[in-house]
Protein backbone atom coordinates (compact mmCIF):
# COMPACT_ATOMS: atom_id res chain seq x y z
CA UNK A 1 0.00 0.00 0.00
CA UNK A 2 1.37 3.47 -0.86
CA UNK A 3 2.04 6.06 1.84
CA UNK A 4 -0.82 8.22 0.49
CA UNK A 5 -3.30 5.34 0.50
CA UNK A 6 -2.22 4.29 3.98
CA UNK A 7 -2.63 7.82 5.32
CA UNK A 8 -6.11 8.10 3.77
CA UNK A 9 -7.13 4.87 5.49
CA UNK A 10 -5.72 6.06 8.81
CA UNK A 11 -7.51 9.41 8.45
CA UNK A 12 -10.83 7.59 8.01
CA UNK A 13 -10.13 5.49 11.09
CA UNK A 14 -9.20 8.63 13.04
CA UNK A 15 -12.46 10.33 12.05
CA UNK A 16 -14.41 7.31 13.31
CA UNK A 17 -12.38 7.17 16.52
CA UNK A 18 -12.86 10.80 17.64
CA UNK A 19 -16.39 10.31 19.05
CA UNK A 20 -15.27 7.10 20.78
CA UNK A 21 -12.34 8.93 22.35
CA UNK A 22 -14.59 11.32 24.26
CA UNK A 23 -17.06 8.60 25.19
CA UNK A 24 -14.21 6.71 26.79
CA UNK A 25 -12.73 9.58 28.79
CA UNK A 26 -13.53 10.03 32.46
CA UNK A 27 -15.70 13.07 33.42
CA UNK A 28 -12.76 15.34 34.27
CA UNK A 29 -11.00 14.68 30.99
CA UNK A 30 -14.17 15.23 29.00
CA UNK A 31 -14.75 18.68 30.55
CA UNK A 32 -13.88 21.82 28.62
CA UNK A 33 -10.70 23.63 29.73
CA UNK A 34 -9.12 20.36 30.97
CA UNK A 35 -6.26 18.68 29.12
CA UNK A 36 -6.60 15.19 27.69
CA UNK A 37 -3.44 13.53 28.92
CA UNK A 38 -0.37 12.00 27.38
CA UNK A 39 -0.79 10.94 23.82
CA UNK A 40 2.43 10.56 21.88
CA UNK A 41 4.17 11.81 18.76
CA UNK A 42 6.04 9.42 16.51
CA UNK A 43 9.27 11.20 17.51
CA UNK A 44 10.24 13.96 19.91
CA UNK A 45 10.63 17.40 18.38
CA UNK A 46 11.38 20.86 19.80
CA UNK A 47 11.00 24.11 17.88
CA UNK A 48 8.74 22.59 15.24
CA UNK A 49 6.16 24.60 13.30
CA UNK A 50 2.50 23.56 13.06
CA UNK A 51 -0.23 24.97 10.84
CA UNK A 52 -3.91 24.12 10.51
CA UNK A 53 -4.66 23.31 6.88
CA UNK A 54 -7.89 24.48 5.21
CA UNK A 55 -9.25 20.91 5.50
CA UNK A 56 -8.89 21.12 9.31
CA UNK A 57 -5.87 18.85 9.73
CA UNK A 58 -2.89 20.10 11.76
CA UNK A 59 0.55 19.38 10.27
CA UNK A 60 3.69 19.64 12.44
CA UNK A 61 6.95 20.05 10.52
CA UNK A 62 10.60 19.79 11.46
CA UNK A 63 12.04 20.82 14.82
CA UNK A 64 15.11 19.63 16.66
CA UNK A 65 15.36 15.89 17.24
CA UNK A 66 17.86 13.74 19.08
CA UNK A 67 20.32 13.97 16.17
CA UNK A 68 19.76 17.53 15.07
CA UNK A 69 17.29 19.23 12.76
CA UNK A 70 14.40 17.07 11.57
CA UNK A 71 12.97 16.82 8.09
CA UNK A 72 10.01 14.72 9.18
CA UNK A 73 6.39 15.87 9.38
CA UNK A 74 3.33 14.40 11.06
CA UNK A 75 -0.32 15.24 11.52
CA UNK A 76 -1.39 16.01 15.09
CA UNK A 77 -4.44 14.15 16.37
CA UNK A 78 -6.66 14.19 19.46
CA UNK A 79 -6.82 10.38 19.31
CA UNK A 80 -3.08 9.78 19.45
CA UNK A 81 -3.12 8.10 16.02
CA UNK A 82 -0.41 10.32 14.55
CA UNK A 83 -0.07 10.08 10.78
CA UNK A 84 3.23 10.66 9.03
CA UNK A 85 3.53 12.89 6.02
CA UNK A 86 6.39 12.75 3.53
CA UNK A 87 9.58 14.36 4.89
CA UNK A 88 10.62 17.85 3.84
CA UNK A 89 13.47 18.29 1.40
CA UNK A 90 15.41 20.34 3.98
CA UNK A 91 15.63 19.33 7.66
CA UNK A 92 15.04 22.44 9.79
CA UNK A 93 13.78 23.86 13.09
CA UNK A 94 12.46 27.29 14.15
CA UNK A 95 11.17 27.80 10.62
CA UNK A 96 8.01 29.61 9.56
CA UNK A 97 5.01 27.79 8.14
CA UNK A 98 1.70 29.03 6.79
CA UNK A 99 -1.37 27.40 5.27
CA UNK A 100 -2.13 28.80 1.83
CA UNK A 101 -5.66 29.48 0.53
CA UNK A 102 -5.41 26.66 -2.02
CA UNK A 103 -4.84 24.05 0.71
CA UNK A 104 -1.06 23.78 0.43
CA UNK A 105 1.52 24.58 3.15
CA UNK A 106 4.47 26.98 2.88
CA UNK A 107 7.62 26.25 4.93
CA UNK A 108 10.58 28.65 4.81
CA UNK A 109 13.82 29.42 6.62
CA UNK A 110 14.84 27.95 9.94
CA UNK A 111 17.88 26.44 11.63
CA UNK A 112 19.63 23.63 9.76
CA UNK A 113 22.48 21.25 10.59
CA UNK A 114 25.40 23.10 12.16
CA UNK A 115 23.10 25.77 13.62
CA UNK A 116 23.22 27.78 10.40
CA UNK A 117 20.23 29.76 9.15
CA UNK A 118 18.71 28.86 5.80
CA UNK A 119 16.68 30.77 3.23
CA UNK A 120 15.42 27.56 1.58
CA UNK A 121 11.66 27.29 1.04
CA UNK A 122 9.31 24.52 -0.05
CA UNK A 123 5.60 23.84 -0.43
CA UNK A 124 3.67 20.76 0.70
CA UNK A 125 0.64 19.53 -1.20
CA UNK A 126 -1.47 17.33 1.12
CA UNK A 127 -3.47 15.95 -1.79
CA UNK A 128 -0.36 14.28 -3.21
CA UNK A 129 1.77 14.08 -0.05
CA UNK A 130 4.64 15.74 -1.95
CA UNK A 131 7.06 18.56 -1.10
CA UNK A 132 8.30 20.87 -3.86
CA UNK A 133 11.30 23.20 -3.60
CA UNK A 134 10.58 26.80 -4.60
CA UNK A 135 12.88 29.83 -5.08
CA UNK A 136 14.50 30.80 -1.77
CA UNK A 137 13.81 33.83 0.39
CA UNK A 138 16.00 36.87 -0.07
CA UNK A 139 17.47 36.35 3.42
CA UNK A 140 18.18 33.37 5.63
CA UNK A 141 16.04 33.60 8.79
CA UNK A 142 15.67 31.75 12.09
CA UNK A 143 12.63 32.56 14.24
CA UNK A 144 10.94 35.05 11.92
CA UNK A 145 7.22 35.81 12.20
CA UNK A 146 4.75 34.79 9.51
CA UNK A 147 1.42 36.54 8.88
CA UNK A 148 -1.12 35.65 6.15
CA UNK A 149 -2.29 38.79 4.35
CA UNK A 150 -5.58 39.67 2.69
CA UNK A 151 -5.58 38.22 -0.80
CA UNK A 152 -3.51 35.15 0.04
CA UNK A 153 0.03 36.54 0.16
CA UNK A 154 2.19 35.96 3.25
CA UNK A 155 4.38 38.41 5.21
CA UNK A 156 7.64 37.18 6.76
CA UNK A 157 9.31 39.61 9.16
CA UNK A 158 12.61 39.79 11.00
CA UNK A 159 14.36 36.81 12.55
CA UNK A 160 18.09 36.24 12.78
CA UNK A 161 21.04 34.78 10.91
CA UNK A 162 24.65 34.43 12.08
CA UNK A 163 23.59 35.91 15.42
CA UNK A 164 22.32 39.15 13.86
CA UNK A 165 18.68 40.25 13.97
CA UNK A 166 17.03 41.41 10.73
CA UNK A 167 14.91 44.49 10.05
CA UNK A 168 13.68 43.34 6.63
CA UNK A 169 10.30 42.11 5.47
CA UNK A 170 9.54 39.70 2.63
CA UNK A 171 6.23 38.90 0.94
CA UNK A 172 5.48 35.48 -0.52
CA UNK A 173 3.12 35.32 -3.50
CA UNK A 174 1.55 31.85 -3.81
CA UNK A 175 0.57 32.52 -7.43
CA UNK A 176 4.18 32.96 -8.58
CA UNK A 177 5.70 30.97 -5.68
CA UNK A 178 8.31 33.71 -5.17
CA UNK A 179 9.47 36.01 -2.36
CA UNK A 180 10.09 39.74 -2.72
CA UNK A 181 11.34 42.32 -0.24
CA UNK A 182 8.80 44.85 0.98
CA UNK A 183 9.52 48.46 0.14
CA UNK A 184 10.29 49.39 3.75
CA UNK A 185 12.14 47.98 6.76
CA UNK A 186 11.14 47.88 10.41
CA UNK A 187 12.18 50.64 12.81
CA UNK A 188 14.67 48.22 14.35
CA UNK A 189 16.05 44.76 13.67
CA UNK A 190 13.88 42.24 15.53
CA UNK A 191 13.99 38.65 16.69
CA UNK A 192 11.78 37.01 19.33
CA UNK A 193 9.10 39.53 18.32
CA UNK A 194 5.41 38.96 17.61
CA UNK A 195 3.10 39.93 14.75
CA UNK A 196 -0.62 39.80 14.00
CA UNK A 197 -2.88 41.03 11.19
CA UNK A 198 -5.23 43.88 12.09
CA UNK A 199 -8.89 44.11 10.97
CA UNK A 200 -8.00 46.62 8.23
CA UNK A 201 -5.41 44.27 6.70
CA UNK A 202 -2.30 45.95 8.11
CA UNK A 203 0.15 43.98 10.27
CA UNK A 204 1.22 44.95 13.78
CA UNK A 205 4.82 43.96 14.65
CA UNK A 206 5.80 44.35 18.30
CA UNK A 207 8.65 43.91 20.73
CA UNK A 208 11.42 41.34 20.51
CA UNK A 209 15.09 42.23 20.74
CA UNK A 210 17.56 43.83 18.34
CA UNK A 211 20.19 41.39 19.62
CA UNK A 212 21.35 43.67 22.41
CA UNK A 213 18.29 45.32 23.94
CA UNK A 214 14.69 44.23 24.53
CA UNK A 215 12.31 46.40 22.52
CA UNK A 216 9.10 48.21 23.53
CA UNK A 217 8.48 49.65 20.06
CA UNK A 218 5.58 48.70 17.81
CA UNK A 219 5.54 48.99 14.01
CA UNK A 220 2.64 48.60 11.59
CA UNK A 221 3.11 47.40 8.01
CA UNK A 222 0.64 48.42 5.30
CA UNK A 223 0.72 45.84 2.46
CA UNK A 224 -1.35 48.12 0.21
CA UNK A 225 1.42 50.75 0.09
CA UNK A 226 4.39 48.65 1.17
CA UNK A 227 5.09 51.22 3.89
CA UNK A 228 5.84 50.75 7.58
CA UNK A 229 5.60 53.28 10.38
CA UNK A 230 5.84 53.43 14.15
CA UNK A 231 2.71 52.80 16.19
CA UNK A 232 4.19 53.88 19.50
CA UNK A 233 5.45 51.88 22.45
CA UNK A 234 4.21 49.26 24.84
CA UNK A 235 4.32 49.91 28.58
CA UNK A 236 7.58 47.95 28.81
CA UNK A 237 10.05 46.16 26.52
CA UNK A 238 8.95 42.62 25.70
CA UNK A 239 11.38 40.05 24.28
CA UNK A 240 9.61 36.74 23.59
CA UNK A 241 6.04 38.08 23.84
CA UNK A 242 2.85 36.99 22.07
CA UNK A 243 0.47 39.15 20.02
CA UNK A 244 -3.14 38.07 19.45
CA UNK A 245 -5.95 39.93 17.68
CA UNK A 246 -9.19 39.67 19.68
CA UNK A 247 -12.61 39.85 18.06
CA UNK A 248 -13.43 43.03 20.01
CA UNK A 249 -10.82 44.92 17.97
CA UNK A 250 -8.03 44.85 20.56
CA UNK A 251 -4.61 43.19 20.33
CA UNK A 252 -3.36 41.35 23.42
CA UNK A 253 0.42 41.74 23.89
CA UNK A 254 1.38 39.37 26.70
CA UNK A 255 4.47 38.39 28.66
CA UNK A 256 8.04 38.40 27.40
CA UNK A 257 11.17 39.68 29.12
CA UNK A 258 12.18 43.31 29.67
CA UNK A 259 15.85 42.28 29.59
CA UNK A 260 16.12 42.01 33.36
CA UNK A 261 13.21 39.74 34.25
CA UNK A 262 10.39 37.75 32.71
CA UNK A 263 7.02 39.48 32.71
CA UNK A 264 3.48 38.56 33.77
CA UNK A 265 2.09 41.89 32.53
CA UNK A 266 0.23 42.61 29.31
CA UNK A 267 -0.71 45.53 27.08
CA UNK A 268 -3.89 46.02 25.04
CA UNK A 269 -3.74 47.91 21.75
CA UNK A 270 -7.09 49.28 20.55
CA UNK A 271 -7.23 49.11 16.75
CA UNK A 272 -10.12 51.58 16.58
CA UNK A 273 -8.58 54.40 18.61
CA UNK A 274 -4.92 53.54 17.99
CA UNK A 275 -4.23 53.71 21.73
CA UNK A 276 -2.10 51.43 23.88
CA UNK A 277 -3.04 50.70 27.51
CA UNK A 278 -1.76 48.42 30.24
CA UNK A 279 -3.75 45.18 30.46
CA UNK A 280 -4.24 42.67 33.27
CA UNK A 281 -1.44 40.46 34.56
CA UNK A 282 -1.03 36.71 34.17
CA UNK A 283 -0.51 34.58 37.25
CA UNK A 284 2.97 33.52 36.06
CA UNK A 285 5.70 35.52 34.33
CA UNK A 286 6.61 33.83 31.05
CA UNK A 287 8.38 34.29 27.75
CA UNK A 288 8.60 32.19 24.60
CA UNK A 289 5.09 30.87 25.22
CA UNK A 290 2.40 29.93 22.73
CA UNK A 291 -0.83 31.95 22.40
CA UNK A 292 -3.90 30.67 20.54
CA UNK A 293 -7.16 32.45 19.78
CA UNK A 294 -9.67 29.60 20.09
CA UNK A 295 -12.11 29.27 17.16
CA UNK A 296 -15.81 29.77 17.99
CA UNK A 297 -14.74 30.57 21.55
CA UNK A 298 -12.58 33.72 21.28
CA UNK A 299 -10.64 33.30 24.48
CA UNK A 300 -6.84 33.19 24.20
CA UNK A 301 -5.05 30.12 25.57
CA UNK A 302 -1.53 30.96 26.83
CA UNK A 303 0.55 27.77 27.07
CA UNK A 304 4.03 26.88 28.29
CA UNK A 305 7.11 29.00 27.73
CA UNK A 306 9.77 29.60 30.35
CA UNK A 307 10.00 31.62 33.55
CA UNK A 308 13.43 32.43 34.97
CA UNK A 309 14.82 29.89 32.52
CA UNK A 310 12.60 27.02 33.66
CA UNK A 311 9.86 25.56 31.45
CA UNK A 312 6.24 25.97 32.56
CA UNK A 313 3.33 23.52 32.64
CA UNK A 314 0.76 26.13 33.60
CA UNK A 315 -1.93 27.32 31.20
CA UNK A 316 -3.81 30.61 31.35
CA UNK A 317 -6.91 31.74 29.50
CA UNK A 318 -7.51 35.39 28.61
CA UNK A 319 -11.19 36.38 28.54
CA UNK A 320 -11.65 39.85 27.10
CA UNK A 321 -15.26 40.20 28.28
CA UNK A 322 -14.43 39.34 31.92
CA UNK A 323 -14.01 42.09 34.48
CA UNK A 324 -16.74 44.30 33.00
CA UNK A 325 -15.12 44.08 29.53
CA UNK A 326 -11.68 45.09 30.83
CA UNK A 327 -10.33 41.56 30.37
CA UNK A 328 -8.94 39.02 32.81
CA UNK A 329 -6.61 36.04 32.83
CA UNK A 330 -7.75 32.89 34.58
CA UNK A 331 -5.69 29.82 35.39
CA UNK A 332 -6.94 26.60 33.81
CA UNK A 333 -5.75 23.00 33.89
CA UNK A 334 -1.97 22.50 33.54
CA UNK A 335 -0.12 20.41 30.98
CA UNK A 336 1.00 16.98 32.16
CA UNK A 337 4.62 18.18 32.17
CA UNK A 338 6.52 21.45 31.97
CA UNK A 339 7.89 22.04 28.48
CA UNK A 340 9.39 24.77 26.33
CA UNK A 341 9.64 25.07 22.52
CA UNK A 342 6.40 23.13 22.04
CA UNK A 343 4.39 23.19 18.86
CA UNK A 344 0.64 23.16 18.40
CA UNK A 345 -2.47 24.45 16.69
CA UNK A 346 -6.16 25.04 17.34
CA UNK A 347 -8.80 23.27 15.29
CA UNK A 348 -12.13 24.62 14.08
CA UNK A 349 -13.88 22.14 16.40
CA UNK A 350 -12.70 23.97 19.53
CA UNK A 351 -9.70 21.75 20.28
CA UNK A 352 -6.16 22.93 21.06
CA UNK A 353 -3.38 20.37 20.64
CA UNK A 354 0.12 20.97 22.05
CA UNK A 355 2.96 18.55 21.32
CA UNK A 356 6.67 17.92 21.84
CA UNK A 357 9.13 20.43 23.25
CA UNK A 358 11.88 20.08 25.84
CA UNK A 359 11.42 19.22 29.51
CA UNK A 360 13.21 20.82 32.46
CA UNK A 361 16.16 18.44 32.11
CA UNK A 362 16.53 19.26 28.41
CA UNK A 363 15.09 15.98 27.18
CA UNK A 364 12.94 15.88 24.06
CA UNK A 365 9.28 15.20 24.74
CA UNK A 366 7.01 12.87 22.78
CA UNK A 367 3.97 13.96 24.76
CA UNK A 368 0.92 15.53 23.15
CA UNK A 369 -2.00 17.05 25.04
CA UNK A 370 -5.36 18.31 23.76
CA UNK A 371 -7.75 20.66 25.54
CA UNK A 372 -11.35 21.18 24.39
CA UNK A 373 -13.11 24.50 24.99
CA UNK A 374 -16.75 25.49 24.84
CA UNK A 375 -17.91 26.85 21.47
CA UNK A 376 -20.81 29.03 20.30
CA UNK A 377 -21.85 29.87 16.73
CA UNK A 378 -24.59 31.99 15.19
CA UNK A 379 -26.34 30.74 12.04
CA UNK A 380 -24.95 33.68 10.03
CA UNK A 381 -22.13 36.21 10.40
CA UNK A 382 -24.16 39.16 9.10
CA UNK A 383 -27.88 39.90 9.38
CA UNK A 384 -30.41 42.28 7.87
CA UNK A 385 -33.19 44.10 9.76
CA UNK A 386 -36.03 41.62 10.32
CA UNK A 387 -33.74 38.58 10.58
CA UNK A 388 -33.74 36.23 13.57
CA UNK A 389 -30.41 35.25 15.15
CA UNK A 390 -30.11 31.58 16.11
CA UNK A 391 -27.35 30.40 18.47
CA UNK A 392 -25.83 26.93 18.89
CA UNK A 393 -23.27 25.80 21.44
CA UNK A 394 -21.27 22.80 22.65
CA UNK A 395 -18.75 21.89 25.33
CA UNK A 396 -20.66 23.30 28.31
CA UNK A 397 -21.36 21.24 31.41
CA UNK A 398 -24.10 18.60 31.28
CA UNK A 399 -27.46 20.35 31.79
CA UNK A 400 -25.72 23.68 32.38
CA UNK A 401 -27.82 26.82 32.52
CA UNK A 402 -25.99 28.88 29.91
CA UNK A 403 -26.22 32.59 30.64
CA UNK A 404 -26.12 34.52 27.33
CA UNK A 405 -25.30 38.22 27.24
CA UNK A 406 -25.62 40.22 24.00
CA UNK A 407 -23.25 43.19 24.04
CA UNK A 408 -23.10 45.93 21.38
CA UNK A 409 -20.07 47.66 19.83
CA UNK A 410 -20.42 50.61 19.73
CA UNK A 411 -22.60 50.45 22.82
CA UNK A 412 -25.90 52.17 22.05
CA UNK A 413 -28.19 49.98 24.17
CA UNK A 414 -27.88 48.09 27.44
CA UNK A 415 -26.80 44.46 27.33
CA UNK A 416 -29.53 41.90 26.65
CA UNK A 417 -29.49 38.76 28.83
CA UNK A 418 -31.21 35.39 28.50
CA UNK A 419 -30.71 31.81 29.66
CA UNK A 420 -30.46 28.59 27.65
CA UNK A 421 -30.47 25.11 29.20
CA UNK A 422 -27.86 22.77 27.70
CA UNK A 423 -28.64 19.10 27.19
CA UNK A 424 -26.93 16.15 28.89
CA UNK A 425 -23.94 16.51 26.56
CA UNK A 426 -23.51 20.24 27.30
CA UNK A 427 -24.90 21.33 23.94
CA UNK A 428 -27.80 23.39 22.59
CA UNK A 429 -28.85 23.93 18.99
CA UNK A 430 -30.50 26.67 16.89
CA UNK A 431 -31.97 28.68 19.76
CA UNK A 432 -33.75 31.95 18.89
CA UNK A 433 -31.79 34.62 20.80
CA UNK A 434 -32.32 37.96 19.03
CA UNK A 435 -34.53 39.71 16.47
CA UNK A 436 -32.60 42.26 14.41
CA UNK A 437 -34.20 45.69 14.04
CA UNK A 438 -33.67 48.75 11.83
CA UNK A 439 -31.94 50.71 14.59
CA UNK A 440 -29.29 47.95 14.86
CA UNK A 441 -27.70 48.87 11.51
CA UNK A 442 -23.94 49.32 11.78
CA UNK A 443 -23.67 47.50 15.11
CA UNK A 444 -21.39 44.58 15.94
CA UNK A 445 -23.01 42.22 18.45
CA UNK A 446 -21.02 40.01 20.82
CA UNK A 447 -22.89 36.95 22.14
CA UNK A 448 -21.22 35.84 25.36
CA UNK A 449 -22.20 32.47 26.82
CA UNK A 450 -21.18 31.26 30.29
CA UNK A 451 -22.23 27.93 31.72
CA UNK A 452 -23.46 27.44 35.27
CA UNK A 453 -22.29 25.65 37.31
CA UNK A 454 -19.40 24.65 34.97
CA UNK A 455 -18.08 28.23 34.59
CA UNK A 456 -16.81 27.61 31.04
CA UNK A 457 -17.31 30.50 28.65
CA UNK A 458 -17.30 31.26 24.93
CA UNK A 459 -18.15 34.19 22.66
CA UNK A 460 -19.07 34.82 19.05
CA UNK A 461 -19.98 37.96 17.14
CA UNK A 462 -22.16 39.05 14.23
CA UNK A 463 -22.91 42.28 12.40
CA UNK A 464 -26.06 44.03 11.18
CA UNK A 465 -25.35 45.70 7.86
CA UNK A 466 -27.66 46.39 4.97
CA UNK A 467 -25.64 44.90 2.14
CA UNK A 468 -26.78 45.80 -1.36
CA UNK A 469 -26.35 44.01 -4.68
CA UNK A 470 -26.38 46.17 -7.82
CA UNK A 471 -28.02 44.51 -10.84
CA UNK A 472 -28.95 45.73 -14.32
CA UNK A 473 -31.81 45.07 -16.72
CA UNK A 474 -31.87 45.98 -20.40
CA UNK A 475 -28.97 47.52 -22.26
CA UNK A 476 -27.25 50.89 -22.28
CA UNK A 477 -24.16 52.88 -21.42
CA UNK A 478 -23.64 54.97 -18.31
CA UNK A 479 -22.05 55.43 -14.93
CA UNK A 480 -23.60 54.44 -11.61
CA UNK A 481 -22.06 54.96 -8.18
CA UNK A 482 -23.73 53.45 -5.14
CA UNK A 483 -22.70 54.05 -1.53
CA UNK A 484 -24.98 52.67 1.20
CA UNK A 485 -25.14 54.68 4.40
CA UNK A 486 -24.47 51.47 6.32
CA UNK A 487 -23.16 48.22 4.89
CA UNK A 488 -21.51 47.14 1.67
CA UNK A 489 -22.36 46.82 -2.00
CA UNK A 490 -21.60 44.19 -4.64
CA UNK A 491 -21.50 45.38 -8.25
CA UNK A 492 -21.35 43.05 -11.27
CA UNK A 493 -17.82 42.33 -12.46
CA UNK A 494 -18.96 42.30 -16.09
CA UNK A 495 -20.26 45.84 -15.75
CA UNK A 496 -17.17 47.41 -14.20
CA UNK A 497 -17.61 46.54 -10.53
CA UNK A 498 -15.29 44.43 -8.40
CA UNK A 499 -17.92 41.78 -7.76
CA UNK A 500 -16.96 41.76 -4.07
CA UNK A 501 -18.41 43.53 -1.04
CA UNK A 502 -16.99 47.06 -0.89
CA UNK A 503 -17.95 50.30 0.84
CA UNK A 504 -18.58 52.03 -2.48
CA UNK A 505 -18.34 50.98 -6.11
CA UNK A 506 -18.57 52.80 -9.41
CA UNK A 507 -19.88 50.93 -12.45
CA UNK A 508 -19.04 52.31 -15.90
CA UNK A 509 -19.82 50.05 -18.82
CA UNK A 510 -22.08 49.02 -21.61
CA UNK A 511 -24.03 46.36 -19.75
CA UNK A 512 -25.95 43.54 -21.36
CA UNK A 513 -28.84 41.93 -19.44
Amino acid sequence: MTRLARNICLLLLTALAVPLLFQGQDPVRRTSDHWIRDRFLREGRAGACTATLPDGRMLATGGQGSRGALGTAEYLSVTGDYLSASPMNVARSEQVCAALPDGRLLVAGGRVTGDAATNAAEIYDPSTDLWTNIPAMGEARIGATVTPLVGGTVLIAGGEASGLASATLEIFDPNTETFSFAGSVMSSPRKNHAATRLPDGRVLIAGGTDGRTALATVDVFDPASGSIHSLGRMSTPRDGLSATLLDNGQVLLAGGSDGAQDLASSDLFDTRSGSMAAGPAMSSPRRGHQAFLMPHNNTVMIVGGTSAGEPLASTEQFVWWAGSYRGQFKTVDSLSSARSKMTGAASDTGMLTIAGGRTADGALSLVSNTVPVATVTSDKLDYQPGDVVYLSGAGFGPNDVVHVVIHETPTTHADVALDITADATGAFNHVDVYHVEEHDLGITFHLIATGSPSGVTAETSFTDNRNLVLTFAGTGTGTVKITPSVGLVTAPIGCGGTGAFAISQTVTSTCLP
